[in-house]
């Protein structure tokens, strides 16, 4: 213990009297901290989101999306397309589909009213069959399942979860719901069916989701696959599976999942895209995660020049840190090895007397990230990954290795007996 103590001591004899460099030090490397995280956000947000809709569909080696051209309003006819896709690789494809609906909540406490309220819209996410059955949602509590009854089972946003707990029954309903199936527009007033919360997102999880596409669709990306929990935080979600008393009846879009891999796939798309020019369009996912990306990096750019000029000023800055550091004290230093003390732990002290100052800004820099990000961009943050934790510590520890490499020689090449003279 004496001897932990006696090292504390000698630990803070290094830093400054007044700790004003140490202060600002601090506030700079949790700044740039912040400042980098928000510069990596859509990278960083584009890994989470990719890696997350892997992640929930994992049972599939090819994924053809399909969606109807905007203004056709006829419908997929999904069972001509599961044909022909059959007729062509040997093998039925399993459809996933979604439909969203906007619905109104009854059977609310009262006491929880305003906590509802403040979630603004509500909608029904259901499912089809095929995706309930491959799907791995990430669950915070509770199941996933299909209904056995006439209450129909569902699981529920994070932020619904203040309002909701998995047991409670609510009755989920809208008017005037619209759509159309199979070219026959149809309308659908009668969405009202009694739930069981059966589960809970996780607030990290990723959610499918599989929407029409308005535009070209050599421009679509991941984002009609599906989102992140997060994206939509303000808004809640009911989340169930399509069965014989609430099925889907818009049909847009879909995706066309095969258990074998296609090699023509990327040929085949082309072809189909030619053939129906007025009517769907096709994409594999690959061709959308690579979309996705794209406009990720395009709209990276201006984002790219402040991370080099953050890169140059933590840097150089913090080089210069470490050795002013060892410079300065080399009066200290010096009669500390006088003293009997050995270079190589006058080097680990000195090393750690700054790393007390620089974990807990890297740390507390971690923490307050999501806040400023919002704060800077408006942006939602989906959580941290490995990239940006390599980004920061690589930065912190090539900065570090040549910082003290500076400082060493410095100190190498300077009198200890001289230094010990001017003391």
């Amino acid at each position: 213990m004496n001897k932990i103590i006696c090292t504390l001591k000698l630990i803070r004899m290094l830093w400054s009297k007044k700790l004003v460099r140490e202060f600002f030090l601090f506030l700079e490397l949790s700044f740039i901290v912040m400042v980098t995280v928000a510069t990596l956000l859509p990278i960083s947000n584009a890994v989470v989101f990719s890696s997350g809709i892997e992640k929930t569909l994992p049972d599939y080696s090819e994924l053809i999306y399909c969606s109807e051209y905007e203004g056709v309003s006829k419908g997929l006819d999904i069972d001509k397309l599961k044909s022909d896709f059959a007729e062509k690789y040997g093998e039925n494809p399993k459809v996933y589909m979604t439909e969203s609906n906007k619905i109104s909540l009854s059977n609310r406490d009262n006491e929880n009213k305003e906590n509802a309220e403040a979630l603004g819209s509500i909608y029904m996410l259901l499912i089809s069959e095929d995706l309930f059955n491959d799907i791995n949602l990430k669950l915070s509590e509770g199941n996933f399942k299909k209904a056995e009854s006439d209450i129909l089972p569902v699981i529920i946003s994070p932020n619904m979860s203040s309002v909701h707990s998995i047991g409670d029954k609510i009755r989920c309903s809208s008017k005037d719901v619209s759509t159309f199936d199979d070219g026959t527009w149809i309308q659908r007033s009668d969405l009202d069916v009694e739930c069981e919360i059966t589960g809970i997102l996780d607030k990290d999880s990723t959610v499918i989701d599989i929407v029409s596409f308005p535009s070209r669709i050599e421009q679509a990306s991941l984002n009609v696959i599906g989102w992140n929990i997060k994206k939509y935080d303000n808004v809640g979600y009911i989340i169930a599976a399509e069965c014989d008393f609430l099925p889907i009846v818009k049909k847009t879009s879909a995706a066309f999942a095969f258990d074998n891999s296609i090699s023509t796939l990327s040929e085949d798309i082309k072809t189909l895209n030619s053939k129906n020019t007025n009517t769907y369009g096709f994409a594999e996912y690959n061709g959308l995660k690579k979309q996705y990306y794209h406009v990720t990096f395009t709209n990276l750019r201006w984002r790219l020049v402040v991370m080099v000029l953050l890169l140059l000023v933590l840097f150089f800055n913090y080089i210069g840190y470490l050795i002013m550091n060892v410079k300065q004290k080399q009066h200290v230093l010096s009669i500390m090895n006088l003293c009997g003390m050995s270079l190589w732990k006058l080097l680990l002290i000195n090393i750690a007397s700054f790393l007390l100052i620089v974990i807990p800004a890297l740390l507390i820099g971690l923490w307050l990230a999501p806040y400023t990000v919002h704060f800077l961009t408006h942006e939602s943050f989906y959580g941290y990954n490995e990239l940006i934790y390599f980004a920061i510590w690589a930065l912190f520890l090539i900065s570090t290795f040549f910082g003290i490499a500076a400082a060493y020689v410095c100190r190498k090449s300077s009198s200890i007996i001289g230094f010990y003279k001017k003391a």
